[in-house]
């Protein structure tokens, strides 16, 4: 399973995304979708915004997709 560890997070990415949680934790807690939303909201606070729209796609679940995109263009 592909997770944001795969793209070298900073610490300050890791904080934003799982708080104190160490990586075993996270890795052995999340789910797949759970993993591509973190995934698409790294690439997406990185400003790839057409990388994280691939990402968050993967997940075919369309409550999912929109809680996405609310969450990260909410004012």
């Amino acid at each position: 399973m592909e997770t944001i560890f795969d793209f070298n997070p900073s610490n300050s990415e890791l904080t934003s995304l799982i708080g104190s949680l160490s990586k075993e934790d996270y890795l052995r807690l999340t789910s797949e979708e759970g993993a591509l939303q973190d995934i698409a909201y790294l690439l997406y606070y990185r400003g790839d915004k057409r990388k994280a729209k691939e990402y968050i796609e993967k997940t075919e679940n369309t409550n999912f997709i929109n809680s996405f995109w609310r969450t990260v263009e909410h004012p």
